[in-house]
């Protein structure tokens, strides 16, 4: 049977050797990019559902407080 010489990471998606893969680490800044791709139909929901609560009564209500609290300097 065929055996791959090369496998994706499935942390960060680099190809790795197969039989070299325990020694391989993982750059953070490439794991967050294929994290973020793998991730990006949740990342797209995400933004959709909180710019629908921002455009709701209550999403402005809080837009207003928010920025009345920045203003007066409180937390």
């Amino acid at each position: 049977m065929f055996s791959p010489q090369f496998v994706p990471c499935a942390s960060c998606g680099a190809t790795v050797r197969a039989d070299d893969s325990n020694a391989h680490a993982c750059d953070p800044d490439r794991r967050v990019a294929h994290q973020m791709s793998v991730l990006s139909h949740e990342v797209d929901w995400l933004e959709r559902e909180f710019q629908a609560y921002l455009e709701s009564p209550d999403g402005y209500f809080e837009q207003w407080l928010s920025s009345r609290l920045v203003r007066r300097g409180r937390d």
